[in-house]
């Protein structure tokens, strides 16, 4: 009849418009899932590809056993300082404490300083570290064990760290215990860049075409099993790199689908490769020392970091510092 007929075909229009919703819904996640998702072929095109895969399966299992969350909530860093020393060098982060980190702020701009922690089988050494946190208030700290072939468990806690409690902060530097820093001259640096506008940004002392040390009693061992590529992606050494707080975000979110290498500071440069990233070459280029430099006050304050550097080097060299800029300015 007329009427049945006019029925099944309102139905059948309804029908068309549900499906054409669903249609338009179902593409528009999908856009919105491949603007999100990070820029990964999907063929693997060379031996970097196979640290990769699609699903997280390298997910941030480590508890935070020591956590400052609420650091960055008042006033977001322009720049946190994360630094890798060993449970019991004590004396090396005081040394820090009392010399380069010991002012939270520079030319206006906010700056946080903590030291990344891994965890002891001693009792007696996790009391001291929380104690000393509990003071300082300058310690993050996750429950794997802190050695040397678990240096990148700790970058991953800093991005980790960064990602997650201070996701408004400008930029990260990573460093080592021994190493110094010129704090005042890398935040003006830094503000120099930031006007700039870089979104991705990675510098350091850089490394080009170096290969991993097939040698099993070589301390930088790396099989190939656990790394198979015949030379590095191009990466900045652990003494010092600096990146951008969007790109620290960005490393974080590829890292849970990266197969971790040992050596935290290749690792970076994996993830750097797998982002197709550039690495920024700093100028001037002498400002990362990767080996000692003799103290000289002028030179010294026109630098970033200088590995090697004793415990009491850093307050004696950060001292000096300190002198030559009070004489200038009378």
């Amino acid at each position: 009849t007329p009427v049945l007929w006019s029925f099944r075909e309102s139905e059948v229009g309804m029908m068309r418009k549900r499906c054409g919703i669903l249609l338009l819904t179902s593409f528009t996640f999908s856009v919105i899932f491949y603007m999100n998702y990070p820029r990964i072929p999907n063929r693997i095109k060379d031996g970097w590809w196979a640290f990769y895969h699609n699903k997280v399966v390298y997910p941030t299992n480590f508890k935070f056993l020591i956590n400052n969350e609420s650091a960055c909530k008042t006033q977001p860093p322009f720049l946190v300082i994360l630094v890798q020393t060993g449970l019991d060098h004590f004396e090396a982060r005081m040394m820090i404490r009392e010399s380069w980190a010991s002012r939270s702020t520079w030319s206006n701009k906010t700056v946080l300083t903590f030291f990344l922690l891994g965890k002891s089988p001693q009792e007696a050494s996790m009391l001291k570290i929380q104690k000393e946190s509990t003071k300082y208030r300058d310690v993050l700290q996750q429950d794997f064990l802190d050695t040397y072939y678990n240096l990148t468990h700790k970058t991953r806690m800093g991005l980790q760290w960064m990602a997650q409690f201070c996701p408004e902060g400008k930029f990260l530097l990573k460093t080592d215990g021994d190493v110094f820093i010129n704090t005042e001259y890398l935040v003006n640096f830094l503000n120099n860049l930031e006007e700039r506008s870089v979104p991705n940004f990675y510098t350091g002392f850089p490394f080009i075409g170096t290969k991993p040390h097939r040698w099993k009693e070589s301390k930088f061992f790396l099989s190939k099993e656990e790394y198979s590529p015949d030379s590095y992606p191009p990466y900045c050494a652990g003494l010092g790199y600096l990146l951008s707080g969007h790109l620290t975000r960005r490393i974080f979110e590829l890292s849970l689908h990266v197969k971790p290498v040992k050596f935290e500071d290749v690792y970076i440069g994996v993830c750097i490769k797998l982002l197709r990233v550039g690495l920024f070459e700093p100028q001037p280029n002498d400002v990362f020392h990767l080996y000692k430099v003799p103290f000289d006050v002028c030179r010294y304050a026109k630098l970033i970091a200088v590995h090697a550097v004793s415990p009491s080097e850093q307050r004696s060299f950060w001292n000096q510092l300190v002198e030559r800029d009070r004489n200038l300015h009378y």
